[in-house]
């Protein structure tokens, strides 16, 4: 992390002290969202907006935060007003066309992943995006003849943050220890290792083993294939939650590093901005870190 993101949180905030009416609230929520601090992203963006109804960067700004947390619609809300206005900028069509397949809204996504790869030909994140457009639909009156994968609409993203992150009715206990976070971490991605593999392995061993039987028997084989896959899904599910948190738990322990070893270089340890900085990010890791007792409910 560069220190002139934490550098620019204060400088935008000096200003906003001496006047609000300073067009930084986008500048300074993007920087609170690269350390780790969303949820003063979202409320910096939403004063903004108060004041400002038409700062679109804000808006965007917002929008992006709300997708990357999981709030769907109102990241809608938000890139769809911006889009409305401007329409020929390549990155917001790219979050935009994410979002439209998350909604699973195929065709509002196509055009806007069209329109990315008209201006960037190499972009493969989004052809395979567009690719994906065509796969054909499982059939919906016999699930058991779906291929595996075709069931699977749009991209797995992780839950909701803020609701698995809400505060607790009561004071958190002792916050878990990096060691064992890690522990925890490795010890589910290592189930999840070989899931595939685990997947066709079953499904050939079964296939075998019903050869020349009655036809009904393939049917019933594809189906545990099915329930094989689905049954780790959950699991996968929880495992990227519980990888996100960690993420954003290691973003607000980099930035209270860096804030430090800022103060001590520039001797303003009891300059009262940083030190309004540090008790945000501590909050902020605190809250993170409930997500240990989140992840109980996964199991």
């Amino acid at each position: 992390m560069d220190k002139s993101v934490l550098l620019n949180i204060k400088r935008f905030r000096a200003k906003l002290t001496r006047d609000p009416q300073q067009k930084v609230y986008a500048p300074l929520a993007e920087n609170y969202r690269r350390v780790g601090l969303t949820e003063d992203a979202v409320d910096t963006c939403e004063s903004g907006l108060e004041i400002y109804p038409g700062y679109l960067l804000c808006r965007e700004v917002l929008g992006r935060i709300y997708f990357r947390v999981g709030r769907l619609e109102d990241a809608r809300r938000e890139l769809e007003a911006v889009h409305a206005v401007v329409k020929d900028n390549v990155e917001l069509a790219r979050v935009l066309a994410k979002l439209y397949l998350e909604l699973g809204e195929k065709d509002l996504a196509r055009p806007l992943l069209e329109f990315v790869l008209g201006k960037d030909p190499f972009d493969d994140e989004m052809r395979n995006l567009l690719a994906g457009l065509d796969r054909p639909a499982p059939a919906p009156d016999d699930e058991s003849e779906a291929d595996l994968f075709e069931k699977i609409d749009r991209p797995m993203r992780v839950f909701e943050l803020e609701a698995l992150l809400a505060e607790p009715e009561e004071e958190p206990g002792e916050a878990p220890s990096r060691e064992k976070r890690s522990s925890a971490t490795d010890a589910m991605l290592d189930s999840l290792e070989g899931v595939e593999d685990l997947i066709e392995s079953r499904a050939d061993d079964i296939m075998a083993s019903i050869a020349g039987e009655d036809g009904d028997r393939p049917k019933r084989a594809r189906k545990e294939r099915h329930d094989i896959y689905f049954g780790k899904e959950k699991e996968l599910r929880g495992a990227a939650v519980l990888a996100q948190a960690h993420m954003e738990i290691h973003l607000l322990e980099e930035a209270m590093n860096l804030l430090t070893k800022i103060r001590r270089e520039l001797g303003d340890e009891d300059d009262g901005d940083y030190l309004q900085l540090e008790s945000r990010l501590r909050n902020a890791l605190i809250k993170r870190r409930t997500i240990s007792n989140a992840w109980k409910t996964w199991n």
